[in-house]
């Protein structure tokens, strides 16, 4: 069964558009690519760019990223995670902050990514 979120996944306020954070889940809210946080911060970018695009948008017009991640990552994985983000952009990327956390909303997931962007 298909689940269905009770909130919005993005939304656009004037010309600033929010994406909510964004994970690795297919339709069912299983978390796809269990214990590998690069291919996971892909299928959340993948997730934003497919948002964006839906109000004429693109990872681009991203000024701020926000991304938690499980504070157990070592340095290498989160200097591979960076790169992985950065390659969404063409230069200058958006501002970023990365957050560790002791854990996210469900155990297998690495990653949670949010963004803001301005559509001009």
């Amino acid at each position: 069964m298909n689940v269905t979120l009770p909130y919005s996944q993005g939304i656009k306020s004037g010309k600033v558009f929010h994406v909510g954070r964004q994970v690795a889940l297919n339709a069912k809210a299983q978390v796809k690519h269990k214990g590998n946080m690069i291919t996971q911060t892909r299928t959340a970018m993948d997730n934003i760019a497919n948002l964006l695009a839906g109000f004429d948008a693109t990872p681009d017009d991203a000024v701020k990223v926000t991304t938690f991640y499980q504070g157990n990552a070592s340095a290498e994985a989160l200097h591979e995670n960076l790169c992985v983000r950065s390659n969404s952009y063409t230069a200058p990327s958006p501002a970023t902050t990365g957050i560790p956390v002791p854990s996210l909303f469900c155990d297998d997931l690495l990653i949670e990514i949010e963004v803001i962007a301005q559509l001009d």
